[in-house]
């Protein structure tokens, strides 16, 4: 059982320049010259699944400043027809960096938000000072039949749904054992909109997951990235996940200089599953600094 989080002002949601789209971004609040901490979410997520970790962090780094995205995938930022390539999300980060004042950074990326920030990392190890991966995505599919099946579980997740409760439990039948804490549940409800015909559907449009499966072919070039990482760099692994999920994620250690990895109990959304200590644990690295 989490601890209730500690009170705390809801986020200003706010809109931020991307790489020619606009970008839904929330904002926990912190001086606004302060170090910033910027969250990134998974596939077809959103900021909303960083509501429970977020506020605790406000508590343990006042001097910092909070903001979470909606990456091009997810959420209400823009989602255009095409343009969902590696290099596109890099730069709509650059430009989000840049809004937000462009002072080196605390990035941290769950699940392919991990993997696109250890490559933003690579590209741009100038704008940051910490890196934090949350389970991040395996760095490369192990087959092609292997990734189709990963993205069909993406698209399941899009609906249409009747309603708001058959897609909850839809999304509990596809991730049974994860915690559906009041903020999962609000993150992936967050995900979805009225469709033409009454029914929920995802506000990733389906058109666009081949391009997103495409970009995961970058997988070589970031991996060979890891190497060149500088920077202090904090890995978190969920242990309630197979063996095989726990090797694609300690794959980031086995690269990366000097990583720290710290395993916590929960499944593949360690930061809903146990929020207190993933906020510990990233409130403990970014004051080591």
């Amino acid at each position: 059982m989490q601890e209730a989080p500690p009170s705390h002002p809801r986020p200003v949601e706010r809109w931020l320049p991307g790489d020619g789209i606009q970008v839904h971004a929330l904002d926990w609040g912190g001086p606004e010259d302060g170090p910033l901490v910027l969250f990134l979410h998974g596939i077809g997520g959103n900021a909303w699944i960083w509501d429970d970790v977020a506020p605790r962090l406000r508590v343990a780094l006042q001097d910092h400043h909070l903001v979470a995205i909606d990456q091009r995938d997810g959420g209400e930022t823009d989602h255009p027809p095409t343009g969902y390539g590696l290099e596109r999300f890099v730069a709509d980060l650059v430009a989000v960096h840049d809004a937000l004042g462009g002072r080196p950074m605390t990035l941290v990326g769950h699940s392919r938000g991990g993997w696109l920030a250890a490559a933003f990392a690579d590209a741009h190890p100038d704008r940051l000072e910490c890196l934090v991966l949350v389970d991040p995505a395996r760095l490369v599919f192990a087959s092609a039949s292997d990734a189709a099946t990963f993205y069909g579980w993406v698209q399941d997740g899009l609906g249409p749904f009747d309603d708001e409760a058959s897609a909850v439990a839809a999304a509990r039948a596809n991730d049974p054992e994860a915690a559906w804490t009041p903020v999962r549940i609000r993150s992936f409800l967050a995900g979805l909109m009225g469709g033409p015909d009454g029914r929920l559907v995802g506000r990733l449009p389906i058109a666009v997951l081949p391009e997103l499966q495409a970009a995961r072919a970058s997988g070589v070039a970031v991996t060979e990235g890891l190497a060149r990482l500088a920077l202090p760099v904090l890995l978190l692994i969920a242990t309630r996940q197979s063996a095989a999920r726990i090797a694609d994620k300690l794959a980031y250690a086995e690269r990366i200089p000097g990583a720290r990895v710290v395993r916590l109990p929960g499944t593949h959304f360690l930061h809903t599953d146990c929020p207190v200590e993933v906020a510990a644990e990233i409130a403990s690295f970014v004051r080591a600094g």
